[in-house]
């Protein structure tokens, strides 16, 4: 939630900015292995989602999936949902670009959660005029 927080009171987050907060959310999760920031990629998008990361010094970055023998470029799909920030960078830099909407139990669980979200936005924005109307 925190770091959804961060993301939603920004219009633009930098790593920097990333791995500040997420040092400060693992100083009192002592359990957590690594917090990450997943952004919905479209096909339209993914040529400069990618070479804005490769601008910011990852070189290598690419959307990809993880194959029997390691990670393979990612092929051409609707969305994505890849790895862009990941603290501790040092031990999480090989999952960056990993598109996880490439496995399917986590595509499934995307899916689902979409509905639900998507199922819900009509009732709050109905909820939100409403107020809005009470005020004026």
């Amino acid at each position: 939630m925190a770091l959804s927080g961060l993301f939603q009171s920004s219009d633009f987050v930098s790593r920097y900015d990333f791995e500040n907060f997420s040092q400060k959310i693992a100083d009192k999760n002592i359990n957590l292995r690594a917090v990450a920031w997943i952004p919905k990629v479209t096909r339209a998008n993914r040529a400069a989602f990618e070479q804005k990361a490769k601008s910011e010094g990852f070189d290598d970055f690419e959307i990809k999936y993880l194959a029997a023998k390691g990670f393979k470029t990612s092929p051409q799909a609707a969305v994505y949902f890849p790895i862009l920030y990941s603290e501790p960078l040092k031990t999480n830099r090989a999952a960056l670009g990993l598109d996880l909407n490439s496995h399917p139990s986590v595509k499934m669980r995307f899916a689902k959660q979409w509905r639900m979200i998507s199922s819900l936005l009509p009732q709050l924005c109905r909820l939100y005029n409403s107020k809005i109307s009470s005020l004026e």
